[in-house]
């Protein structure tokens, strides 16, 4: 779990990634940050929702711009306690209230609410402010439920990478690896550029989860950059706290889709369709019994086949479209994603300088002993652990009993797959052929004999 510090440089890092989008006009910004200083929020660790000061979302921006994500961190912890929480059932009612009859105001709804026998509301428990705080964040006040239907118009980003949309589209089923003689459903997760309609990344996993997840938004990001934005919906794996967090890292704004409006994921819709109609026929005829199998002919299919096929909005294709702005992408430093990506577990070191997680112990720098730290690793790989206390680095825990290789949450990486028999004309094995064939030709392209003969003068 993240600490407080994390959640509260998360938390104001939602509040000021808005103003942070590069393409704002000045009137925008103006117009956001009004909006952001009208607003209540309910900050981590504090009881009662407040309004914040123009000069706090200055000194915030500043400090991310300078510092980044960690900027934004307090400089001394405090705990004043969690946040009070109002009964989802009291909740519940006063939002019928309200939708029943919109011109209702928060005394109102208090007063019925008090009055009714049925709900579990003692006169003076609920306050109107905690009452009208709630609605406000459900978009239930009387301004908003008055106004017409909203109408959704079309909307494109005007370049590449300013904003990817993700999602998870179910797969086919396949044989359990783990379950001889039994089927399991396979999940493709995905990112598509809105601008071009590009998929940065997609691949099939096992599971509906965050180590997938994130395994792939890490692939797409090493593969085509860094977005501006990511919209993506309410799933649980998207609003965790550790995408969010690395999203927040990378300057990525998080973008959460309205519940019940996926009006925001139709260019992802329409890609979800062309999988179902182009892919899975042609996986039905030539079936594949392996995940590995599965997702080298589906990353074939992408490459050489939808990237290359002209969008019918665009009249380009994804690949050409996404190519017209090379040089404005953010390209990220692979070091940096690879830290950024690294699992966070608090955990506090016993008297003799050792430490636990996930079944293992470590032993850590004498000086951390009955202190709390901070572990970061690959969940993958266990046998090493980054020692952090305080912001400070110390040096990595060694381990001392290593019980288990990788974190219970994951599922190391499948085998290497026996080679596809030859039965037919199979169109995705035919582009995984192309696909291989030009990964070899741009392979043969480097100079490898000059580049060696260079290195070795260097060291002369």
């Amino acid at each position: 779990m993240d600490d407080r510090a994390t959640q509260v440089a998360l938390f104001r890092y939602r509040v000021i990634a808005p103003l942070l989008a590069p393409d704002l006009t000045a009137g925008e910004r103006t117009e956001l940050q009004a909006a952001l200083l009208g607003q209540l929020h309910l900050v981590p660790g504090v009881k009662k929702p407040r309004k914040l000061s123009a000069r706090t979302l200055r000194r915030w921006q500043k400090a991310y711009r300078e510092q980044g994500f960690a900027g934004l961190k307090p400089r001394i912890r405090r705990d004043r306690g969690k946040p009070r929480r109002l009964d989802p059932a009291v909740l519940e009612k006063a939002v019928a209230l309200r939708e029943e009859v919109p011109e209702r105001s928060v005394r109102q709804l208090v007063e019925i609410l008090t009055l009714d026998p049925e709900t579990p509301v003692r006169e003076g428990e609920l306050k109107p402010s905690t009452l009208a705080h709630h609605l406000r964040r459900l978009g239930k006040t009387r301004a908003l439920l008055k106004l017409p239907k909203k109408a959704y118009r079309r909307y494109e980003k005007d370049r590449p990478n300013a904003q990817w949309q993700g999602d998870v589209f179910y797969g086919p089923f396949l044989p359990d690896p783990e379950k001889p003689g039994q089927m399991r459903r396979t999940y493709l997760v995905a990112f598509l550029d809105d601008h071009s309609r590009l998929v940065p990344h997609a691949e099939f996993y096992w599971a509906e989860d965050l180590p997938s997840l994130l395994d792939c938004f890490r692939k797409a990001l090493l593969k085509r950059g860094i977005p501006a934005r990511v919209y993506c919906d309410n799933g649980a794996i998207y609003q965790s706290h550790q995408f969010q967090r690395i999203c927040a890292e990378l300057g990525v704004h998080h973008l959460s889709a309205r519940p019940y409006s996926p009006q925001g994921k139709g260019k992802l819709e329409r890609f979800w369709q062309v999988v179902d109609s182009s892919f899975l026929p042609e996986l039905r005829a030539f079936p594949v019994d392996s995940l590995a199998e599965l997702n080298r002919l589906f990353t074939a299919w992408l490459e050489q086949g939808y990237h290359h096929r002209p969008n019918r909005e665009t009249a380009q294709t994804p690949s050409a479209r996404f190519a017209r702005a090379l040089e404005d992408i953010r390209l990220p430093d692979p070091a940096r994603v690879a830290e950024v990506f690294l699992w966070q577990e608090e955990r506090r070191v016993d008297n003799t300088g050792r430490v636990s997680l996930g079944g293992n112990r470590y032993e850590v720098d004498s000086r951390l002993a009955q202190r709390k730290v901070q572990l970061r690793y690959d969940p993958f790989d266990l046998s090493r652990l980054q020692v952090w206390h305080e912001g400070t680095r110390y040096p990595d825990a060694i381990p001392y009993q290593l019980v288990r290789e990788h974190d219970q949450r994951v599922r190391p990486g499948p085998r290497p797959p026996a080679e596809l028999p030859a039965t037919g004309l199979s169109y995705l094995k035919l582009l995984l052929k192309r696909h291989q064939d030009e990964a070899r030709a741009a392979l043969a392209e480097i100079p490898f004999r000059t580049i060696q003969k260079e290195e070795d003068s260097d060291d002369v």
